[in-house]
């Protein structure tokens, strides 16, 4: 069963999202910041991590950073619910520079989480 972690500090959007992933057959785990995240990581092994962007602590480009420095084998997939088009821009670009799989636009639907992570899987993971 692929291992899936979640971190985002909305809860609404966590839960959402677990009962998505757990309803079609993944084995998913939560964090509600890039800090317990990144523990996590470190002591189990995950195929893929869901990350908010906009996170109070550590947001989601320095948890990517890290998972990428720590060579933490994982596939990454960005959320963003930014309304401010510049700024979403901006974050695209920042993101892809530091090597994530996809980038998710909030609000989560089926169509934009579950079909494209279905490629996101078959794809080199982050650090290999």
């Amino acid at each position: 069963m692929r291992r899936i972690l979640i971190v985002d500090d909305d809860e609404m959007i966590r839960k959402h999202l677990h009962g998505m992933l757990d309803h079609t057959g993944f084995d998913v785990s939560e964090s509600d910041n890039g800090h317990t995240g990144l523990v996590m990581l470190r002591e189990k092994s995950f195929d893929a991590v869901f990350t908010d962007i906009h996170m109070p602590e550590m947001d989601g480009i320095e948890l990517v950073r890290a998972i990428i420095q720590e060579k933490t084998v994982s596939r990454v997939i960005a959320m963003t619910g930014g309304s401010n088009f510049m700024n979403a821009l901006f974050t695209i670009r920042v993101i892809k520079h530091f090597g994530v799989h996809g980038i998710i636009r909030k609000p989560l639907t089926h169509a934009n989480v579950l079909y494209p992570l279905k490629d996101w899987l078959q794809t080199p993971s982050v650090g290999s």
